[in-house]
């Protein structure tokens, strides 16, 4: 029993060191770290050729393994324009990795189908958990924008904080009037002409009313405050409208850090 213990175990290693040489493990996860505390994720990022080796394609009911197409150009045109245009740097971790085999806003019993897949997952997890402890620590206080596309209504950016919880410090201590008014994120691209959902407090978030990640860095988790943004297809499916779309972001991400966060 023991000798077929020891062969798993090293069976597993050698795949893992395999997949990583294959790749190189940065290659998996992007991490960098921010001036600002503003936390940009990307659980869905990564495109579906950028598969990991001997990693089987997620399979079983309710599994869902679709790219949210160009949220990865969404997450690094906005920190480039945060950078060059208002000179913050936000923190950002973004999924290299396909959904197809790891599902990075899931826990970890529901996101890969091998054990191959775990430090790669681990490694995506570590980063932001490491990255708010940190915010929290330099910074008192913080928002984390977990970025996500939607197909149910391609002309919507549909809000997720499970009605509220996940972005209950920032709520507690300036109202509703930081999420969804001219200065919050969500008010600020509504001013922008964005049809933003729901647009007050009393509609329901579902069906994308907020995922494992800003469940588990929520502030209502003892993180900082989490909102998860689905952003419609008519804003990130071609070129031009993900760049101004991204432009627009940051400069919601820049007036509610000057509001809100700034010192």
């Amino acid at each position: 029993m023991k000798c077929e213990i020891v062969f798993v175990s090293v069976f597993f290693l050698s795949v893992f060191f395999a997949v990583a040489e294959a790749y190189g493990q940065k290659d998996f996860v992007t991490a960098k770290e921010g001036n600002v505390p503003i936390l940009l994720t990307a659980p869905h990022a990564g495109r579906p050729d950028h598969l990991l080796p001997n990693v089987p394609v997620r399979t079983g009911k309710d599994v869902k393994t679709r790219w949210d197409m160009n949220t990865d150009m969404i997450t690094k045109l906005t920190t480039e324009y945060l950078q060059t245009t208002y000179h913050i740097v936000p923190y950002v971790v973004m999924a290299e990795f396909s959904r197809k085999s790891i599902d990075a806003n899931r826990g970890a019993t529901k996101a890969y189908d091998t054990a191959v897949a775990q430090p790669i997952y681990d490694q995506y997890h570590t980063a932001i958990r490491n990255y708010v402890t940190q915010i929290k620590k330099k910074f008192g206080q913080g928002i984390l924008l977990d970025i996500h596309g939607q197909g149910l209504k391609n002309n919507v950016i549909w809000r997720g904080t499970q009605h509220g919880h996940t972005v209950q410090d920032l709520v507690k201590t300036h109202g509703w009037e930081a999420v969804t008014g001219k200065n919050g994120i969500l008010g600020f691209l509504h001013g922008l002409g964005y049809s933003i959902h729901p647009d007050g407090t009393e509609e329901s978030e579902a069906p994308y009313e907020g995922g494992y990640t800003v469940l588990t860095y929520g502030s209502q988790a003892g993180g900082i405050d989490a909102i998860q943004l689905e952003i419609g297809g008519d804003f990130r499916l071609q070129s031009p409208a993900y760049q101004k779309f991204s432009g627009d972001l940051a400069s919601a991400i820049h007036q509610f850090y000057r509001t809100y966060l700034r010192r």
